[in-house]
């Protein structure tokens, strides 16, 4: 119990969570699970830091019907289009993440996809962009994998690899 992540610790202390419930068999991950989870929420977390926004917490632990967690906050003084663009671009670095360590199958994205072209959408109707939203999403995969890459394989690897020792019981 003493390497709980502060959210599962949260959880806990707010009676939110039960010692029986983090034995639950859907709340642990197996250990082939965990690191590209974890190179998935290190992928979100790195776009995010790379566009000056904070990370309150990432974590590999199960909660509702996602299998890890990464929690943003906003940078400050940027508009509205621009916080839109930067969204997509932390949804699309999850995948980016994964493809820096190899992992080719991308089932884990399914909420991410929705929610990038919800984000695009979005943009169009609140910019009055003629751009589709194919080439938003384009544009901004690109500008995720730019941070990925500047990142290095070796510290995206490394960092991965203590978020899931963090989130280890």
């Amino acid at each position: 119990m003493e390497r709980l992540t502060h959210w599962a610790k949260e959880r806990y202390q707010q009676g939110l969570l039960t010692k029986q419930d983090l034995q639950k068999p859907d709340f642990l991950i197996i250990a082939e699970q965990r690191e590209p989870v974890a190179a998935h929420e290190e992928g979100h977390a790195i776009v995010a830091r790379g566009l000056r926004w904070g990370v309150n917490f990432e974590t590999v632990i199960p909660n509702g019907n996602t299998l890890g967690l990464t929690e943003v906050s906003p940078a400050a003084g940027k508009s509205q289009p621009e916080l839109i663009l930067d969204s997509i671009a932390i949804s699309i670095g999850g995948q980016a993440g994964e493809e820096l360590t190899g992992i080719t199958d991308h089932s884990g994205c399914g909420s991410d996809i929705f929610k990038q072209n919800f984000l695009a959408d979005l943009y169009i109707r609140l910019t009055g962009s003629i751009r589709s939203v194919g080439a938003i999403i384009s544009e901004q995969t690109s500008r995720a994998r730019s941070y990925i890459g500047s990142f290095g394989e070796f510290n995206h690897r490394q960092r991965s690899l203590s978020l899931v020792r963090a989130c280890s019981f």
